[in-house]
């Protein structure tokens, strides 16, 4: 076994390879572990891509893997930035790109890449990282591209060494954005703070609720949020350890996010 791809419930219902696709020497199994192929050879390389694993109850998980082959031994090469969120918000026709790092270790730059067709990306643009930090910290790139069809983004994180890694990539276009909110929540597992990052096309109302595994709702929150990104906190120190379902709900939409309490 290469990598796998994991969910912390347990109970993989279906698994997926997201971004880059995987080397043509490579299976993904139905369990998110990925093998060599049977009478193949690994080719020398580091590979980038992430695995979406899918549980009984249709959340999903996405494990990003950074797989680095020497000659044939496999290495996962642990990445120097946790990155929280990486999200985009079209403005004016332009689009703003923000991200958050939870920690940092070495970390030189990261370079924003775009494409036309998610295949093929060109740097346009850089923002300095803060090096080696434990605490969070908040990137923001503006591209001035006018929108126009649907345009890719990547983040290319280089350390102090040159070793480089690839976020997700992000689809971005005037119509989809439009209609679409994105949400992060960070930690997760989680303690005693839930951070949770909304990005929504237009000033709304919304609902927050978090259940317990019994379907009983333990916290009920109502907020405004504004255009473009909001970051809020809720504290969750008083619940017990366990699972729980943070539930989002404006006029027309409603999103699910399972969160694991400590």
């Amino acid at each position: 076994m290469l990598a796998t791809g994991t969910d912390s419930d347990g109970g993989i219902t279906n698994v997926v390879s997201i971004g880059n696709t995987l080397p043509a020497w490579a299976l993904l199994q139905p369990n998110g572990n990925i093998v060599v192929r049977q009478n193949q050879q690994p080719i020398q390389g580091t590979y980038d891509f992430v695995i979406r694993t899918t549980d009984a109850q249709g959340f999903t998980t996405d494990s990003p893997i950074n797989l680095r082959i020497n000659g044939q031994s496999p290495t996962i090469v642990p990445l120097p930035v946790e990155l929280v969120y990486f999200t985009a918000v079209v403005r004016n026709n332009q689009v703003e790109l923000e991200w958050l790092t939870a920690s940092e270790q070495n970390n030189d730059r990261f370079e924003i890449e775009r494409s036309l067709d998610a295949k093929k990306f060109e740097k346009v643009g850089s923002v300095s990282g803060k090096g080696t930090t434990s605490l969070k910290s908040k990137y923001q790139f503006t591209d001035r591209t006018q929108v126009q069809g649907t345009i890719y983004y990547r983040l290319k994180q280089i350390d102090s060494d040159g070793e480089f890694a690839y976020s997700k990539v992000l689809a971005v276009s005037a119509k989809s954005l439009a209609n679409e909110t994105s949400i992060s929540v960070y930690p997760n597992p989680v303690s005693d703070q839930l951070n949770v990052t909304i990005s929504v096309p237009i000033t709304q109302d919304v609902e927050i609720s978090l259940y317990d595994i019994n379907g009983r709702k333990v916290i009920r929150k109502s907020h405004e949020l504004k255009t473009g990104i909001n970051n809020l906190k809720i504290p969750i120190q008083h619940l017990q350890s366990g699972l729980y379902i943070l539930k989002i709900t404006s006029i027309d939409s409603e999103s699910a996010i399972r969160i694991l309490k400590n």
